[in-house]
């Protein structure tokens, strides 16, 4: 299952846009498990850097109904104009 989530710029900077996609975006994956969240966990980023190009992955995870639901990052996109943040988000 997949969801997209997104977030226009937030107050407390990118890291908290970006944290409020995310979870959005677990919000759909839940919704269309037909179950309902009750915690919200975002775990940190792991990436690697070689030259000009850079790799990145980030995942989190949920407990749903009592079952944890992991997913990962596998695409972001700012729009430029209006600086909203989307984030493709996969489960496992």
């Amino acid at each position: 299952m997949a969801g997209v989530g997104s977030c226009r710029p937030h107050l407390n900077g990118y890291s908290a846009q970006r944290k409020q996609a995310i979870r959005r975006a677990l919000d759909e994956i839940a919704m269309q498990k037909g179950t309902t969240i009750s915690n919200v966990s975002l775990v940190g980023t792991t990436g690697t850097r070689a030259g000009t190009s850079t790799s990145m992955e980030s995942w989190s995870f949920q407990t749903v109904d009592n079952q944890t639901v992991t997913a990962v990052v596998r695409a972001s996109w700012k729009d430029p104009v209006t600086e909203e943040l989307f984030v493709w988000v996969v489960s496992k």
